[in-house]
């Protein structure tokens, strides 16, 4: 049992803190960073194309409105469909415009992860390295596969449209705090890059809500904040 728990503790730290840095400098990456994949494209394009669809789509060519509307309307949509990149179409649309994980989308999303697999049963044998697989294979998919489409929905909308397990789910205290967490990552961008939280805070990229933040969520209807 005391090994299935360092193991779990293990991977939710590896998986936290992975997506922190790779949603930083690869999802948001800097002009310098992305010079260098342009100067280097068998190495660099796919990270090129994971900085489009996360940063130019899913940032910058939907929710402009606010946090919970992607598209004004389907006239809208299809505009955006006309100017995607062909190679790249199919995928963005399939992945929902950057708000879920689908297909060869998830390995790649878990490909960072993987490397930490090999180092774990060596440091540590199976049963660290099986438990440690839960939040790295598993949760930390999830977060952005199945609870990212939620985090963007208003309240109204998750009683209407959700399961009741997903309802239950998006009112832990937990998801409170990652919806707060990820409405701020919309609208400062460089900070708050987790949906699994915890690595923003270890590299001092966490950014709390000030009252101007909580006066528009109210404003646009998000699950209420934590007391």
């Amino acid at each position: 049992m005391t090994h299935c728990l360092w193991g779990l503790l293990l991977g939710y730290l590896i998986a936290t803190w992975a997506e922190s840095f790779f949603h930083h400098h690869i999802g948001h990456a800097s002009p310098r960073v992305r010079a260098f994949w342009e100067r280097h494209p068998l190495i660099g394009k796919p990270f090129l194309d994971a900085f489009y669809a996360h940063h130019i789509i899913h940032h910058a060519r939907t929710f402009r409105r606010d946090f919970v509307t992607q598209f004004i309307d389907d006239e809208e949509r299809k505009r955006l469909d006309a100017i995607l990149p062909p190679d790249l179409k199919d995928e963005i649309i399939r992945n929902n415009y950057g708000v879920t994980i689908k297909g060869p989308s998830v390995i790649w999303f878990v490909a960072p992860v993987m490397p930490f697999v090999p180092l774990l049963f060596f440091a540590f044998g199976w049963i660290v390295t099986l438990s440690a697989a839960v939040p790295m294979f598993i949760i930390y998919p999830m977060m952005s596969k199945w609870l990212h489409p939620l985090i963007h929905k208003v309240e109204e909308d998750l009683l209407h449209t959700c399961t009741p397990l997903e309802q239950w789910v998006m009112n832990t205290w937990y998801m409170r705090l990652v919806v707060i967490d990820h409405f701020l990552h919309h609208e400062y961008i460089m900070c708050n890059f987790n949906l699994l939280r915890g690595g923003d805070f270890f590299r001092r990229m966490h950014r709390s809500p000030g009252p101007k933040d909580r006066r528009e969520m109210k404003r646009i209807g998000l699950i209420r904040s934590p007391a």
